[in-house]
């Protein structure tokens, strides 16, 4: 792909198109992405949540949402809040239908940190889909809330018939073996490495209402890898969890002090 042919995808993707997209068989489902940026060193800033969620069956439209914390408490209330402003979105985007599932991708998160997650974050946002579905008169939707940690020292070879070790391809799971018992996760393969090793991210799945297999969750964690607009490939992590990391960086960056941007860029990938 040429750089002007790239720039042009950009450009359409900020403008609200869909350069492309992938096939997923699940319907009315909502795949939310959630990362934090936080000041540097010394910093008195505050720490900056970033949500993205896709609103379109064909995952390729995405509303996104920013929100400021001092605290770790402060962060599973604005995160709830900001969970009611993708259902929204989303029901303004689908003839008032809200989802039936939804998955959450969790990003940003340290091995201390999971239990905070488990007890504060991942409870305030069941009770924020109690309160919004309840309102409308509807059950509460399948939710699977998952973890991805990419700074992780596993690494992952592949012997090639000669007895060498190379790179493995993208899409290469691992779930047995190196894997915990006592937790519902695996190993992925997301882009392809042409220098050095690649680095698999981790996924761990801390709570599954969805029902789908280990091999459904792995396959559309793979596709949704391939949703990022500003490369072509596979990247490590899902589209929307990348979407959320460049949103809150952005917004910690540029904006500096606790502002949010114009609500006219929410249906745009405007920090694409």
């Amino acid at each position: 792909m040429s750089i002007a042919t790239k720039v042009v995808v950009q450009m359409n993707a900020k403008l609200g198109g869909e350069p492309w997209n992938v096939a997923i068989p699940l319907k009315k489902l909502m795949v939310v992405g959630f990362d934090v940026h936080h000041g540097g060193v010394g910093s008195k800033s505050p720490s900056v949540g970033a949500m993205t969620c896709t609103t379109n069956a064909s995952y390729g439209r995405y509303y996104s949402c920013v929100s400021y914390s001092r605290s770790r408490e402060e962060l599973s209330s604005k995160m709830a809040d900001d969970l009611g402003r993708c259902l929204n979105a989303y029901r303004e985007n689908n003839s008032g239908l809200l989802p039936d599932r939804i998955v959450f991708y969790r990003d940003g998160v340290g091995e201390g940190q999971l239990k905070f997650v488990v007890l504060s974050e991942l409870e305030a946002l069941k009770t924020k889909l109690v309160a919004v579905y309840s309102a409308h008169g509807l059950p509460e939707p399948m939710l699977s809330h998952i973890i991805c940690t990419k700074r992780i020292n596993t690494r992952v070879f592949l012997v090639d018939r000669a007895g060498g070790y190379q790179n493995p391809f993208p899409g290469t799971i691992v779930d047995k073996e190196v894997t915990l018992p006592e937790r519902w996760d695996f190993f992925l393969i997301g882009p392809a490495a042409r220098q050095g090793t690649v680095s698999p991210t981790n996924y761990n799945v801390i709570f599954d209402q969805n029902k789908l297999d280990a091999d459904k969750i792995q396959r559309l964690t793979f596709k949704l890898c391939h949703l990022y607009y500003n490369w072509s490939g596979s990247v490590a992590v899902p589209a929307v969890c990348q979407y959320a990391h460049k949103l809150a960086y952005l917004t910690g960056l540029a904006l500096g002090t606790e502002h949010e941007p114009n609500e006219r860029l929410t249906h745009l990938l405007y920090f694409l």
